[in-house]
């Protein structure tokens, strides 16, 4: 156990990190009902990514993260603007069909690229058992940023959350807050997709929310919960990707997934009992 930890530790506070902002934004996002917007922002990042590669720049060079940021930003000012056209079409839809063709750019991109199947994989599971201290360093300044400013508008973006089935598609300010939202979390998924990829990004945004969300009344009830059962995920998910030799990212969205199964399965027999 301790060469478990000793070896994994890296990772597992990389994880930590990532379930502590994923897990505070995915709740907003089960609120605002566009579950599949997370991972249409990652997938445009990991397109950002592939531009970069495809543009001669090396992975870690600087210039990846400015082009999946700037390609971000422009998907969440997209998606705040089809806001206006929800009573025609659902937004939903515009997330899937962005989603669809992130993904089927980058397929391109990597079509073109040396390596360019290793590549594709990278970008959807990440490489998060690599990680070193420095860059898990770098990551917790980067969210603990993030998370201070989430604090800050905390109160404004919880009024738009819970307001946003009402028509505000001619309301200037509301519009200009559902793209300050989306543009947090693409700054979000831009340096998350980095180092765990498209699916892990996805499961700790909205896995640990929906679990907080069945168990959790209030938003702060649901946000321990989520947290909570976010690490102990985590854990788990590593130490079986150790003990199985699987790629942890993978193992961990597995486990995330199987956890949110069994809760769910659980609730039900709960409300059954109850009815």
């Amino acid at each position: 156990m301790i060469e478990i930890l000793t070896f994994m530790a890296p990772a597992i506070c990389m994880c930590i990190i990532l379930v502590g902002i994923c897990g505070y934004v995915g709740i907003h996002v089960v609120m605002r009902e566009v579950i599949f917007i997370d991972i249409a922002l990652a997938q445009i990042a990991a397109l950002g990514a592939s531009l970069g590669i495809f543009l001669g720049f090396d992975l870690k060079d600087p210039w990846i993260y400015f082009i999946s940021l700037m390609l971000t930003l422009v998907a969440a000012l997209l998606l705040s603007t089809t806001r206006r056209l929800t009573k025609f079409v659902p937004q939903e839809a515009f997330i899937g069909i962005l989603y669809a063709s992130g993904a089927a750019a980058v397929i391109l991109a990597g079509d073109r690229l040396p390596h360019g199947a290793e590549h594709v994989h990278d970008l959807m599971v990440g490489h998060i058992l690599w990680v070193n201290w420095p860059e898990v360093g770098v990551y917790a300044l980067i969210y603990l940023l993030l998370g201070l400013v989430y604090f800050l508008i905390h109160k404004r973006l919880i009024e738009i959350s819970k307001n946003i089935k009402k028509d505000n598609s001619a309301n200037f300010h509301f519009l200009l807050w559902d793209f300050i939202f989306y543009a947090l979390m693409g700054i979000l998924v831009t340096f998350a997709v980095r180092v765990a990829g498209v699916l892990l990004v996805f499961g700790f945004l909205i896995v640990p929310a929906v679990i907080g969300t069945l168990l959790g009344k209030t938003f702060s009830g649901r946000l321990a919960i989520g947290w909570i059962t976010g690490i102990l995920i985590s854990l788990v998910g590593s130490y079986l990707s150790f003990i199985l030799d699987f790629p942890t990212g993978g193992m961990v969205v597995v486990t995330l997934g199987i956890t949110l199964l069994l809760v769910s399965i659980l609730k039900s027999i709960q409300l059954k009992v109850r009815g």
